[in-house]
Order: C-alpha cells, then sequence, then structure tokens
C-alpha cells in the first residue's frame, strides 16, 4: 500500500511539473509568434510602403526653401548657383526638376542644395531673408530634394 501511495504522489508530482512546463511551453511560444506576426507586419507594411512616391507632408530631413519674395529671390538664386556652388543643373530646361518654372522653385532647390552642401562648415539659410528651413519635404515628382 505504501508503494501505491509513493507512486501517485509521484505520478501526480511529476503530471504537475509537466503540466507546468507544458503551461511554460505554450506561453513562450506565444510570446514568440507575437513578436513574429509584429515582426512581420513591420516588414510588409516596409515593403510595401518602401520605395514608392508617397507624399508625407513631412520628413526627418531640415529643408531650405525659398520665401515668395520677387526682389530678392534672382540676387539669391545667382548667389546659389554662381559663388554657393550649388549643383544647378537639375533646374536647368529639360531636367527633372525646372518645372513648374518658378522662380520660388528654382531658388528653392538652389538655396537647399546650398544648405545642403555647406552646413556642416558654417552655410546657413537666409539667403539675405528671402529663405527659411522646414521639415515638409519639398520634392515633387522625380525632383528630389536632399535633406538631412
Amino acid at each position: 500500500m505504501y508503494n501505491a501511495v509513493a507512486e501517485l504522489c509521484i505520478w501526480t508530482l511529476g503530471s504537475y511539473w509537466q503540466i507546468r512546463s507544458y503551461a511554460l511551453y505554450i506561453l513562450l511560444v506565444t510570446m514568440m509568434l507575437e513578436r513574429w506576426t509584429a515582426g512581420l507586419l513591420l516588414l510588409l507594411v516596409g515593403m510595401f510602403t518602401n520605395g514608392l512616391d508617397i507624399p508625407t507632408g513631412s520628413s526627418s530631413g531640415l529643408f531650405c526653401v525659398a520665401k515668395s519674395d520677387p526682389d530678392k529671390l534672382e540676387d539669391g538664386l545667382n548667389w546659389a548657383c554662381g559663388q554657393g556652388q550649388a549643383d544647378c543643373t537639375p533646374i536647368q530646361q529639360g531636367q527633372g526638376c525646372y518645372l513648374p518654372n518658378t522662380l520660388v522653385n528654382h531658388a528653392s532647390y538652389a538655396y537647399n542644395d546650398y544648405y545642403q552642401r555647406m552646413q556642416s562648415v558654417g552655410g546657413t539659410c537666409d539667403f539675405d531673408g528671402t529663405a527659411k528651413t522646414t521639415t515638409i519635404d519639398p520634392s515633387y515628382g522625380s525632383c528630389k530634394f536632399a535633406g538631412r
């Protein structure tokens, strides 16, 4: 009788630990699946949005754009593309940032190119008061503005 009671106790304790182990296993698998599912969801979101030209209206970058002051914009544009050494090739006729062919658009591109190139060595986004910084990405279509 003693052996039967001892075996029953051992079996009961063993079953108890098996159940606890199984419950722990289920908990761990569930946690792994939740993380995997969350990771998969992030991956899928990244796959379906990365590379698409979706205007978000904001960016983590900082851009330099022209204000609407036609009297001084031409001087600022000429300085940026000349002495300021901005790459103004994209705003030349037939290039990706030429249209819309406006002084504000061309100045914004030139100002931003200068600002991105020269900011690390003290270049500013002022251009005699005709420019301002913004976190809103001014890129459009195939015309991409660099941003930091």
